[in-house]
């Protein structure tokens, strides 16, 4: 999904014509795609719906942050049983009297994280004396909708792709284009980053 818009990309290579319209928008397409191929998620807030396997006391989403959790279901060998989540909107237990009920799972956003989680007296899920809490263990036992990724996209992202597509551009349009006074010359980008762009996404990139 691009993320960068075709009036930014104008304006940060300070082109007013519309004659290369087409060639920027593929240009962004590329570079948002590559981009996200490297970081290792899809980086716009959009809707998901992810299987993960059980056995753990935590799963790890595909996108972050975590904007919000639909619901979390868990295999119990027959069917998908929904679990009950916090009432706390960024899916912590802050709140002692709001999550006076069973709470099933927790979350945390910026991680990414899933936890599996009851609260004191609460609930029938099997004690575990020795150890955390666990998702039921079964293949693609635990089904979780969510939103994910980010609806500000953070401006050292915004601006590294900006840069990737200047080059991109440059190259295309070499023999005829120059910026702000820079060197026509070429980089060569194989498989890898210029260093200035790696360091930004390297923030960001998903281990």
């Amino acid at each position: 999904m691009t993320y960068i818009t075709l009036p930014e990309i104008k304006s940060y290579l300070s082109i007013s014509s519309d004659i290369h319209d087409a060639n920027l928008a593929l240009l962004a397409n590329y570079a948002c795609a590559v981009v996200e191929s490297y970081i290792g998620h899809e980086l716009a807030a959009a809707s998901y719906t992810e299987l993960h396997n059980g056995g753990y006391s935590s799963i790890f989403v595909d996108r972050v942050p975590i904007n919000n959790v639909a619901s979390v279901l868990e295999y119990d060998g027959n069917q998908y049983v929904p679990l009950i989540g916090p009432a706390a909107s960024d899916g912590s237990l802050n709140n002692t009297k709001a999550n006076a009920n069973v709470v099933q799972f927790t979350w945390d956003s910026e991680t990414g994280k899933v936890t599996r989680d009851v609260t004191d007296g609460s609930g029938n899920y099997p004690v575990q004396l020795t150890d955390q809490i666990k998702f039921r263990n079964f293949v693609k036992g635990i089904k979780i909708t969510y939103n994910g990724g980010y609806t500000n996209m953070p401006g050292d992202l915004k601006l590294a792709t900006l840069d990737y597509v200047k080059i991109l551009y440059k190259q295309d349009f070499s023999s005829s284009s120059s910026f702000r006074g820079e060197s026509k010359t070429n980089t060569e980008l194989t498989a890898n980053f210029p260093p200035h762009i790696r360091r930004v996404l390297d923030l960001h990139r998903l281990l």
